[in-house]
């Protein structure tokens, strides 16, 4: 609607910078890495309010070394043939912060951490329908993530994302079609003649 205004959801700049080095996650699964149990992720996510449906649930398993997560994550057969449209598959990336929750106490308040802010992004390769990734602290609310194919080649890299909580209460009454840019209007049109 027009009085509701616009809100600012992005805001980036393209330009030549120096290669920064690519990630070297060759070594899989990492030493010294522990394994975690991957079916509690689902259950966890789902018990914080954000259900998701079979193209989000990509991560195959996932390990923890200190405070280092480690994650590999694979498209669902009937999109494996999408990732050749992209630089790095929505799902896919989606999979790997979503390992976030297993490094939190089960008993934590608060809702889920989703990432709003990312600085440093780098995309190394493309066209990958499986990933291992690497998600670093830099802060209490910051990661680092860095990205390769499954043959341990390197995808992608960002030097920092930011996450909030969200709030569970929204999550359980979100309304997916509210504040939509889309709206159904009803126009009265008058018969024609003889009609």
């Amino acid at each position: 609607a027009e009085e509701a205004g616009w809100t600012l959801n992005a805001r980036g700049a393209l330009g030549a910078v120096g290669e920064p080095p690519a990630p070297d996650l060759g070594e899989w699964p990492p030493a010294g890495a522990e394994p975690l149990e991957i079916a509690e992720l689902h259950e966890r996510t789902a018990a914080l309010g954000l259900d998701y449906g079979p193209a989000f649930q990509g991560a195959r398993a996932a390990w923890r070394r200190g405070e280092e997560l480690f994650v590999e994550a694979e498209l669902d057969p009937e999109r494996a043939a999408e990732a050749a449209h992209f630089g790095l598959h929505p799902a896919l990336l989606d999979a790997a912060q979503q390992a976030l929750v297993l490094a939190e106490d089960a008993d934590a308040d608060g809702g889920p951490r989703v990432p709003f802010a990312w600085s440093g992004v780098r995309l190394h390769g493309s066209g990958s329908g499986a990933l291992r990734a690497v998600l670093r602290p830099r802060g209490r609310d910051d990661f680092s993530l860095a990205l390769a194919g499954a043959d341990g080649r390197p995808l992608g890299s960002v030097r920092s994302f930011a996450t909030r909580r969200a709030d569970p209460a929204a999550l359980a009454g979100a309304d997916p079609h509210r504040d939509s840019l889309f709206a159904i209007e009803w126009a009265a049109v008058e018969p024609a003649a003889g009609e």
